[in-house]
């Protein structure tokens, strides 16, 4: 038997025991060769909140639970060979090992933080003298998303509770109509002036970067033009890149026609791409803009199926769901009822998510109400969630 913590296993250890009690551990290091004589409570407060203890595996009777968690070769003995052992909490290890805790001595406070588990938040928003602990108990199995639900702390990677709350960044896809009706020159600006309809989503678009350069920095965003082809203009950008955003935004010319399916399916891809790159480190925010009918009418043409194998295939990841933003400029009985019905989609496939449930339609008639409305996207796109770490 074993009480040297977990942390120290690479220490030989003799105990010393005297009428049922543990006084003194003596340890060696295996390399060095250096021998220290510790009092057992002064080595569990060195190792302080969430430390466990290793003991020797009995096959007959292993198994996880009760303040036990079984390891298979995860440690090596002092001859550098891999062992199978049982990773015990403290109060366990001295009921094991049947003696008398020499740790009662100690506070209340101290002797409740030995059965925490250690983990920590590993945000940069914390201090490191002040960061947030886990929740649970220490050994415990990994939480279930129902343990930390969005606005009560949150489940990090590795299935630890943290009480505390950080902004999750958001990857804002912006998808955006560039067919030949958009040259049309009949949207009106704040001052009155007539412009093409693909000026007025230029400035609607720069707008809403300029606003999340301002809010939130570390978010990042695509953007995808589309018409009868798809192409992503650029992809993964920080909003702090606005020059390189705006020349690229500057460059978009109106022409061909619409498929709403192309671009739903190239948003996928960049989406993915963006979850390869960055894995769990944002949720996503689709602003998906047209000013006209959809024109897929055969069955592999329809938005609605491309809708359902992005949500589908984001959910196959692991991924949080997405927020849909479908935008109509102007009259389009086709386009609306096509937008619509992505919005009520995403919804539907994810009922219970707020961030999803935000998703919406929305039917500006001018330059002006299109870039106000934009501004009033970008400031709504806040999440105030766990980040997703792994410790």
């Amino acid at each position: 038997t074993m009480a040297v913590p977990a942390q120290a296993y690479f220490q030989r250890a003799t105990l010393n025991s005297q009428e049922g009690e543990v006084r003194t551990v003596v340890l060696q290091d295996a390399d060095a060769g250096i021998i220290e004589a510790l009092s057992c409570d002064s080595i569990c407060s060195q190792y302080g909140r969430g430390h466990v203890h290793l003991m020797k595996c009995d096959p007959q009777s292993c198994q996880d639970g009760d303040g036990a968690k079984h390891r298979d070769n995860c440690y090596k003995d002092v001859n550098g060979r891999l062992v199978s052992l049982d990773e015990v909490s403290h109060v366990e290890f001295w009921r094991r090992a049947g003696f008398r805790d020499p740790c009662l001595e100690l506070t209340q406070e101290v002797q409740e933080s030995f059965m925490k588990c250690g983990a920590r938040c590993m945000s940069d928003e914390h201090q490191l003298s002040n960061s947030s602990e886990c929740l649970s108990h220490v050994l415990h199995a990994e939480c279930g998303l129902s343990a930390g639900p969005y606005g009560q702390g949150f489940i990090s990677e590795s299935g630890h509770y943290f009480g505390c709350q950080h902004y999750r960044a958001i990857h804002h896809v912006l998808v955006a109509d560039i067919s030949q009706s958009m040259g049309s020159v009949d949207a009106e600006t704040e001052n009155g002036e007539v412009i093409e309809r693909i000026e007025a989503l230029k400035m609607a678009c720069l707008k809403y970067i300029s606003e999340r350069n301002i809010i939130y920095p570390l978010d990042f965003l695509s953007l995808i033009a589309f018409n009868d082809n798809t192409s992503p203009i650029f992809s993964g950008c920080f909003p702090r890149d606005e020059e390189y955003m705006e020349r690229s935004v500057n460059d978009l010319q109106a022409g061909g026609r619409t498929f709403f399916y192309k671009a739903i399916a190239e948003a996928g891809h960049v989406i993915e791409a963006m979850e390869n790159e960055r894995p769990g480190q944002s949720d996503c925010a689709i602003i998906f803009f047209s000013d006209g009918e959809d024109l897929g009418r055969e069955p592999n043409e329809l938005a609605l199926p491309a809708l359902q194998d992005l949500l589908k295939a984001r959910k196959s990841r692991g991924q949080h769901n997405i927020q849909l933003r479908t935008i109509l400029l102007g009259q389009s009985p086709n386009g609306a009822q096509r937008l619509r019905e992505m919005v009520e989609e995403v919804k539907r496939f994810a009922p219970d998510d707020e961030f999803s449930g935000a998703s919406s339609f929305d039917n500006p008639q001018d330059a002006a109400q299109l870039k106000h409305h934009f501004r009033e996207l970008a400031a709504e796109e806040v999440r105030s969630t766990g980040l997703t770490v792994a410790l």
